[in-house]
């Protein structure tokens, strides 16, 4: 899905601020920000594991005493 609300004079700017940046430092940015996603999604996949966990039904044990 696209998300398309920002203007393009914001677009044209973002792009202008981002191309003024000398190529090492937008490298540095890219693997910053890929860093910082993967530890985003990884952070969730932890969350959502532990809530299945905690949502999955207990198997009751039945004592023959």
């Amino acid at each position: 899905m696209l998300m398309d609300d920002t203007p393009d004079y914001v677009k044209k700017l973002q792009l202008q601020i981002w191309l003024s940046k000398s190529p090492e430092e937008r490298l540095r940015r890219a693997i910053e920000d890929n860093e910082a996603l993967y530890a985003f999604w990884e952070e969730g996949k932890r969350q959502l594991d532990e809530q299945r966990l905690m949502d999955k039904p207990k198997k009751e044990s039945y004592s023959t005493s």
